[in-house]
């Protein structure tokens, strides 16, 4: 009996034993595989957060100083269909051309853009547009009363001066001007008789080939001296009422300008040292009697000297320059 409690409790001794040795091992187990994970993870690099691109903020409409240049802007214009026209109103005395390079910079966020810039001082509305990179075209026209309302009318004024500015430099170039002066001036009346294969009649033959056949009294009348200008406009006899067609007449023939057609004797009422026939590119006295005769349209007056007026392409008369 004693034998049988003894084999029992070393049986239950063993037992005992064995368990512990189990759960000892089972508890250490799960400590000695997760501790290279979690040092593993306390390793880890942390990552940095992403940095997210604010694009710039448009420009809003509002009221802007520029260089002491007071601009209302406004981002749209009515009726606008491609959304990229803007629209300027500035109080200065400044020609737009003065400052177009600092307003580039601080109102076109696109190439793409075009701007009114409309200044009611000087009366003018400019367009501003980027034709290629660097270079801008700068349309000035005339300011018409409410044309900003809509896109339809903006820009509906009278084209007055043009440039091209180079931004990064700021060099400004007139292109109406350079038109003005590549244009080739046009020729004179006696230019154009010289290129025609007709030879160009002196003022005597057009005087002759004018003139009807002379009576006897003219004949007397034209050996006697010349008249002097009072004599000439107290008038002797009816037949001096009608002067003696010179090269004005002859060049006027059979046109709107018909020589005899005017009869201007307030033309004569001039200080001016000489009166011109625009037309016919002559030079009278302003007592010449051919003077009433010009038509007003082709009326001028001249102080310079006769040399001076041919040297411009004139030439004197052949009745007052005797």
């Amino acid at each position: 009996m004693k034998r049988k409690l003894l084999l029992l409790a070393l049986v239950a001794a063993v037992f005992t034993t064995a368990c512990d040795t189990s759960g000892s091992s089972t508890a250490e187990n799960p400590t000695e595989e997760i501790s290279p994970e979690s040092s593993e993870m306390e390793t880890l690099p942390e990552s940095e957060p992403e940095t997210e691109s604010i694009a710039d903020a448009s420009i809003a409409s509002g009221i802007y100083d520029l260089n002491d240049i007071t601009i209302s802007f406004s981002d749209h214009v009515t009726d606008d269909s491609t959304g990229t026209w803007r629209l300027s109103r500035v109080t200065t005395a400044k020609d737009i051309t003065e400052y177009a390079v600092d307003y580039y910079d601080m109102f076109f966020e696109s190439d793409n853009e075009i701007h009114a810039v409309i200044n009611p001082d000087l009366g003018t509305t400019a367009k501003l547009s980027i034709i290629c990179p660097d270079l801008m075209d700068i349309s000035i026209l005339s300011y018409v009363t409410g044309e900003e309302r809509n896109a339809d009318s903006l820009f509906s004024g009278n084209l007055q001066d043009e440039y091209f500015l180079t931004i990064s430099t700021g060099e400004l170039e007139n292109l109406l001007e350079e038109e003005t002066e590549s244009a080739p001036a046009e020729p004179s009346i006696q230019q154009q008789a010289s290129a025609s294969s007709a030879p160009l009649t002196t003022d005597e033959q057009v005087l002759s080939a004018a003139a009807p056949p002379a009576t006897d009294e003219q004949t007397l009348s034209a050996a006697a001296p010349p008249a002097t200008d009072s004599q000439a406009l107290s008038a002797a006899s009816p037949a001096e009422d009608v002067p003696l067609p010179d090269h004005d007449s002859a060049a006027n023939a059979g046109n709107a300008d018909n020589f005899n057609t005017y009869d201007n004797v307030s033309q004569q009422q001039t200080t001016a040292s000489y009166v011109l026939n625009t037309n016919s590119l002559k030079i009278h006295y302003p007592s010449c009697r051919s003077v009433p005769k010009i038509k007003p349209e082709n009326y001028s007056t001249s102080d310079l000297s006769v040399a001076e007026l041919q040297a411009q392409g004139y030439t004197t008369c052949g009745n007052c320059f005797k």
